[in-house]
């Protein structure tokens, strides 16, 4: 599979099982510009019993329990692939800022504030010094899990500006320092942390409480902090 035409990756991939449950579609970049799919992760509900789905082949097989080696059950597994770039890149070119997420649900949620913001400075504005051009309106991208930021994937974010969207626990707070140490080495422009206010653990539930989109982008911006 592979794409071209980026408006159709502006959000992050989605897609649907057979069983209807939800597909996250990880795309890279190969040498001549084309996207294509390199990973699906499977999203579960939990159940201690529920079991993954996997493709081979183009075709889609039951998998094996969804659960940590620890016998925990997981919520995600992976169904094809390995993820070899952030989900959502596709959507970095020609942008100063991003976003850079615990998870593909942060993402997806901060896509919502963002397009607010967008909205607010490009269309129906009053006067033209309230315009933003697109290049400064910033895009949303995860790694794959509180520490699964690869340094690898570090390149596609150097010389941008980069809000590290942290998670008000333990394992979000230790993956945004070894994030933060690999964006210092590896060329991002200045790099920033964000954790949401007392009473949320991350961005997406500040979205599901139905807070006002541009109330949750000014808190980024002005609560973020230089590292």
């Amino acid at each position: 599979m592979q794409h071209t035409d980026m408006e159709l990756a502006m959000f992050g991939l989605l897609g649907l099982a057979p069983d209807g449950r939800l597909l996250y579609v990880y795309t890279a970049q190969d040498e001549r510009g084309c996207w294509h799919v390199r990973y699906v992760k499977l999203r579960g509900d939990g159940r201690q019993s529920e079991r993954g789905l996997l493709i081979r082949e183009g075709r889609w097989m039951t998998g094996g329990l969804m659960q940590f080696k620890n016998g925990k059950p997981s919520r995600f597994y992976s169904a094809a692939g390995r993820p070899s770039a952030l989900y959502g890149a596709e959507s970095l070119n020609g942008h100063y800022m991003a976003f850079l997420t615990e998870g593909e649900s942060d993402k997806l949620a901060l896509d919502s504030v963002i397009d607010c913001h967008r909205e607010a400075h490009q269309t129906g504005i009053d006067s033209p010094e309230d315009y933003i051009p697109e290049d400064y309106i910033p895009v949303a991208v995860a790694k794959a899990g509180a520490g699964g930021f690869k340094p690898e994937w570090a390149a596609a974010l150097a010389g941008k500006a980069v809000v590290i969207i942290g998670n008000n626990d333990k394992a979000g707070e230790e993956g945004m320092k070894k994030t933060v140490e690999i964006l210092r080495a590896s060329g991002a422009l200045d790099v920033y942390t964000w954790l949401p206010p007392d009473g949320f653990n991350d961005a997406r539930d500040m979205v599901k409480a139905k807070l006002p989109p541009m109330a949750i982008f000014n808190n980024i911006i002005n609560k973020s902090i230089l590292v």
